[in-house]
């Protein structure tokens, strides 16, 4: 399905030392290291701009240039991150300020770049690593992740505890690395370690917004101008796949069971509406569900603190006086010119859901008329998964989003016969598992090698093996009721 794609990984989960050109020689006062032909720009949300430096979609984050240091401002986690090159001078809070002073309410944070090692929280950052060509950077990864060396390192004590897993180990494994990537929800971590920078892809509102937080994460390895170029390269094969909705279009719901929040969910996040009509499909609206849920219809931002991210509808099943079942037939209803339901309830074998788990789940009987299932349109993101369960959906999709356009024309109107994140439960599919095994490459952190002269480059992961390399956040998400998509 993805055609002349190949990633390029390396995995040395190692100490790794700065080369003599990743720090300044010399440096005379008033220098600027940072060109503007190597620096980043991002804007408020708007049209694109020509020029791709100019960041008009990634909404939650802005960066300034100093002469020797970036200033970087995270909005959802009210954290400012202030980037000093390595070998240059320190600067001052007042240096700063000139270049961007520090938002009402925000903590300031300091770092020297490039980072040397780093340590990821989700997997929602290792596609955007990936990508940049800095993967050999990350030292300890989500035990979430997808990739098969990603999975073969986490055998091999690679895995990072993060912040539900053990304190002790956790500590150790920071003050090991230079930073940590975190992905949470508002407000974050209080009174975390200086070092945690929040990446927010996952919560900015729309496919595009999401893929160019590539600039944010590239300004801390001086990757800028890899960035303009990937991500002018995404835009336009987005672009080249969307396709117009018109009367006629497929009506599509995200759909739910919350059996953690007790409720029936029906996801507008705006994220899901561009996927959606960006595919040449169209929506289901509010009011639709109005009709049928009355004053039992709760609207919430699909993020929290972000009323761009667009609207979570829930119903309740103490909200109805005879509970889930007559949610379930409001819900149901509400559902009944829908022509592609992807469901997303959460499994905790994603594997073993199947059409039969749907039917059950909402309540439907297998001789429903709704046009979904008569038309056999119900799928599920679970398409590509690791051996554990972790889904290919919440990671590679966020760097990659024109891949959820051609899995959508694949749904809406058959095109291409393979799949990513889609799979069709109504026909039976199943989704695909990379397996630890499809990793070929010696990692120091399985002690394959014994010498920095044996440690691999680079190793390529051709179209047949992509999925290969596709780590993925999920159940953790649900058990926690943290609703973050």
């Amino acid at each position: 399905m993805i055609s002349g794609v190949a990633a390029l990984l390396v995995l040395a989960f190692g100490p790794t030392k700065a080369s003599s050109s990743s720090c300044l020689e010399t440096y005379n006062d008033g220098d600027s290291i940072f060109p503007s032909d190597v620096r980043v720009s991002i804007a408020s949300r708007g049209e694109f701009s020509a020029d791709p430096a100019i960041v008009e979609a990634a909404s939650l984050v802005s960066i300034s240039y100093g002469s020797h240091f970036k200033v970087l401002t995270e909005a959802l986690s009210r954290e400012q991150y202030v980037l000093v090159q390595c070998g240059a001078p320190e600067v001052s809070d007042e240096e700063v300020d000139a270049v961007a002073p520090l938002p009402e309410g925000h903590e300031r944070k300091r770092f020297t770049i490039p980072l040397q090692e780093i340590a990821t929280e989700s997997t929602v950052q290792l596609s955007f690593l990936e990508a940049l060509g800095v993967a050999d950077r990350v030292r300890f990864v989500s035990s979430y992740a997808v990739g098969a060396c990603w999975q073969k390192a986490l055998g091999c004590n690679a895995g990072y505890a993060g912040q539900w897993g053990n304190a002790t180990l956790r500590a150790t494994q920071d003050a090991a690395v230079t930073a940590v990537l975190s992905d949470c929800t508002p407000p974050c971590h209080e009174g975390e370690d200086p070092n945690v920078i929040h990446f927010s892809a996952s919560q900015d509102v729309g496919p595009l917004h999401t893929a160019e937080h590539i600039k944010f994460l590239a300004a801390f390895f001086n990757k800028e101008a890899e960035a303009n170029s990937i991500f002018a390269g995404t835009v336009e094969a987005y672009n080249d796949l969307m396709t117009a909705p018109a009367s006629s279009s497929p009506k599509v719901a995200w759909v739910s069971k919350d059996s953690y929040g007790s409720r029936f969910v029906l996801s507008l996040a705006t994220y899901k509406t561009n996927f959606v009509t960006d595919a040449g499909g169209r929506n289901i609206g509010e009011d639709e569900v109005r009709s049928s849920a009355g004053s039992n219809l709760q609207v919430t931002d699909a993020v929290a603190g972000s009323p761009g991210s667009g609207q979570t509808l829930s119903l309740g099943f103490s909200d109805f006086a005879g509970g889930i079942p007559a949610a379930a037939a409001a819900f149901v209803a509400a559902l009944a010119d829908v022509d592609v339901i992807i469901d997303e309830t959460y499994a905790s074998v994603p594997s073993d859901y199947n059409m039969e788990s749907f039917l059950s789940e909402f309540g439907i009987t297998s001789d429903s008329t709704l046009p979904a299932i008569v038309g056999q349109k119900v799928f599920r993101l679970d398409g590509t998964l690791s051996e554990s369960g972790g889904m290919d959906w919440f990671e590679s999709r966020l760097a990659h989003p024109q891949w959820v356009l051609q899995d959508l024309a694949r749904a809406f109107r058959g095109e291409g016969e393979t799949f990513q994140y889609l799979r069709n439960i109504a026909t039976g599919e199943t989704p695909h598992v990379v397996e630890v095994a499809h990793c070929t490459t010696q990692l120091p952190a399985c002690g394959d090698v014994t010498s920095p002269a044996d440690i691999p480059v680079l190793f390529a992961i051709t179209d047949a093996d992509s999925a290969a390399v596709r780590p993925a956040l999920f159940g953790l998400v649900y058990v926690l009721g943290l609703q973050l998509w």
